[in-house]
């Protein structure tokens, strides 16, 4: 891909990123992200074929980030911290203002079952997240590994929509005691 182009496809793809997070997927359409860009529609459609080539390089932008930032919180640290700082940020995400809870769960809840291939991304990239607990679970020699790890996703999950709906930090701030509870 030239420079220029290059450009152009980062400047819609951060732009798609913005306006998902903002105001959801299904509020974002084609002429508002090429307006919000300023690269016309017909370039949009030379670098993404329709509104699902957005949502795709949506999801796995976001996908990508999410198990990135989990290995990042995650590195060469105790199980116990691990968690600790998995619900930490999510209760700092938590209290920022007009904040749509996390990315992957809003695009899950948005989209449905009306894309299955969408869905697959999501829950592809919380088994990675779930995995990776797996791993520090076994490393810390835990007897219930996967089931704890299933539940303190379970937990994550409940409570990022809870936290959401609610206004406030509060039920990540008690998952992450139960999370920790069961380590």
């Amino acid at each position: 891909m030239r420079k220029n182009s290059k450009l152009k496809y980062d400047k819609v793809l951060h732009t798609t990123i913005a306006l998902f997070n903002e105001q959801g997927i299904n509020i974002s359409g084609v002429d508002l992200i090429s307006a919000r860009s300023g690269v016309a529609k017909m370039t949009l459609y030379k670098y993404f074929e329709s509104k699902n080539g957005l949502i795709k390089a949506y999801l796995d932008f976001i996908s990508k980030q999410a198990v990135d930032r989990f290995n990042e919180i995650c590195a060469s640290r105790e199980t116990q911290e691990c968690i600790n700082n998995f619900f930490t940020l999510a209760i700092e995400k938590s209290k920022i203002e007009n904040n749509r809870a996390c990315p992957l769960i809003c695009a899950s809840l948005e989209l449905g079952n009306e894309h299955p291939e969408f869905v697959k991304i999501i829950r592809e990239t919380y088994e990675n997240i779930r995995h990776s607990i797996d791993m520090k679970l076994y490393d810390f020699q835990h007897p219930s590994a996967e089931s704890t790890s299933k539940l303190i996703m379970s937990l994550y999950q409940g409570a990022v929509v809870s936290a959401y709906i609610n206004k406030t930090s509060e039920p990540l701030e008690l998952a992450k005691q139960q999370a920790l509870a069961f380590l």
